[in-house]
């Protein structure tokens, strides 16, 4: 059977289930990996019944997923490369499938992206400081009321947030801190992404109304060392960090924690550290995964200056520097990539896993 094969068999349930909603456009799957919105944000109501959506869940439904990136997506890239479904897919012989597929009037997941305000200003996300305010704030204020009007009664999952920090951003900050749960009856589960520079014991403590829907948690940290923190990182505090991780995970009611770290020509000979230094955490009664992605180019860099950040591809005049590192983390306990491409290519008796 050819790899790609593998792709009529299983059903991917991102466009059945999720949106992802930015200022302006909305996706039914990170826009890096599907790159076709499916509407705009001044036009929710009509997003899910819309015809884009429906030639992209056609395109999984024939197995072609011709919109799709396949090496960027770490579950396509991993079911192809290593035959591996991850738990966004579905069985196309499941005799349940339809259900599973459009047993929702509207979709399970959100992730909010439509605020960029965060307290860092990492190079890889961004060129300066955002914070929004005035009537760009009002403006977000606005498209929070009209998610949780939208579609409130069908969301079992909010994923906060895919473009800012969940604590610096005015509008999520207040939403968790003043979360209604009668506007959301289905709601079982609260993804949060943070830096986890504002996520300490007394913001914890703040969270009183919500804590028993967050459940998941994504820290991103993208180095193992103050150094390179302060480079990858900007305006984060590293002691902070190290205080706040420790107390993260020793959070029993979360029940997965993901600690990412974005690869470039910065960070990448401390991806082994970085697995020693989460391992090393005091985790409790909890999963915890560590995840190494490829950098993706937010328009923060030129396409020089992007192509030297890539230190994954094989032009890169450290490479093989490259190779002897990742070599080092495949396989290791909890931990993922969405490298498997390259894996399989120099490493195929060592495969990795996605979450």
């Amino acid at each position: 059977m050819e790899k790609e094969d593998l792709l009529k068999e299983y059903v991917c349930g991102s466009p059945f289930h999720y949106l992802e909603v930015h200022d302006k456009k909305v996706w039914s799957c990170c826009p890096s990996w599907l790159t076709t919105p499916v509407g705009d944000v001044d036009k929710l109501n009509e997003i899910w019944e819309g015809e884009t959506l429906k030639k992209i869940q056609k395109s999984i439904l024939d197995g072609s997923y011709s919109y799709c990136d396949k090496n960027l997506c770490p579950n396509l890239s991993e079911l192809i490369h290593n035959g591996t479904a991850s738990n966004v897919f579905h069985k196309k012989s499941n005799p349940g499938l339809n259900s599973i597929l459009y047993g929702n009037k509207g979709p399970h997941r959100i992730n909010l992206a439509f605020d960029r305000s965060c307290n860092l200003s990492c190079p890889s996300c961004r060129i300066s400081l955002i914070m929004a305010d005035g009537e760009k704030l009002d403006l977000i204020d606005k498209t929070m009321e009209e998610v949780t009007e939208v579609f409130g009664k069908t969301i079992n999952s909010f994923y906060i947030s895919g473009s800012a920090d969940p604590f610096a951003s005015k509008t999520f900050r207040n939403f968790l801190l003043n979360f209604d749960e009668t506007k959301f009856p289905k709601l079982n589960t609260i993804h949060i992404h943070t830096n986890a520079n504002l996520l300490n014991e007394e913001m914890w403590d703040k969270l009183k109304n919500v804590r028993k829907f967050i459940k998941t948690i994504e820290i991103s940290i993208d180095a193992a060392t103050k150094e390179t923190y302060d480079m990858v990182r900007k305006g984060g505090d590293w002691d902070i960090l190290q205080n706040n991780i420790k107390f993260i995970a020793g959070i029993e009611t979360i029940s997965r924690k993901t600690f990412s770290f974005v690869v470039q020509d910065t960070n990448y000979k401390e991806m082994f550290d970085y697995y020693k230094m989460i391992t090393n955490l005091p985790h409790k009664n909890s999963k915890y995964h560590i995840l190494f992605t490829k950098i993706l180019n937010w328009g923060t860099y030129s396409e020089g200056e992007y192509k030297i950040k890539q230190i994954w591809n094989e032009y890169h005049p450290e490479f093989k520097l490259f190779l002897n590192e990742l070599e080092k983390i495949v396989k290791k306990y909890n931990t993922y990539t969405n490298m498997n491409d390259i894996i399989f290519k120099y490493f195929p008796k060592k495969r990795s896993g996605i979450i």
